[in-house]
């Protein structure tokens, strides 16, 4: 009797065992990454009779965070001014034609040396300028 008694309960304590040691259910994945964008307000210059509203500055951006961000593409958005220092995307990414304007969209400070803008389909990554911004010709 008593070693029915012993081997009963090493059953129950390896079926115990048994059921503890099943993994637990997969927890369920998280929700979509979705970003915030940070708006810059516009800067706005007053003269007698003229008013000039032009898009914010970042001056003090921080690394991951997404801000409202507009290139002056008259000279085809090649340089631009983030983070209190001059970028060069290496190319000319929009058109030039004639626009004084700006184009809107979004930028990120990637990490250090790397900044990328978007808007609409088009990324632009920028890298820090080495030297001083040139003039648009």
């Amino acid at each position: 009797m008593r070693a029915l008694l012993v081997t009963a309960v090493g059953l129950g304590l390896a079926a115990l065992t048994a059921c503890s040691a099943s993994p637990a259910p997969p927890a369920p994945p998280p929700p979509a990454a979705s970003r915030t964008v940070v708006p810059v307000p516009s800067q706005v210059f007053e003269h007698p009779g003229h008013r000039t509203v032009l898009p914010g500055r970042v001056d003090d951006a921080e690394l991951g965070v997404t801000y409202e961000f507009s290139v002056f593409a008259h000279c085809g958005g090649r340089y631009t001014s983030f983070d209190s220092r001059s970028w060069d995307a290496g190319r000319n990414p929009f058109d030039a034609g004639g626009s004084l304007g700006y184009v809107p969209g979004v930028m990120t400070l990637v990490a250090d040396a790397l900044a990328r803008f978007e808007t609409g389909d088009t990324v632009v990554d920028y890298r820090p300028l080495v030297g001083p911004q040139p003039l648009c010709v």
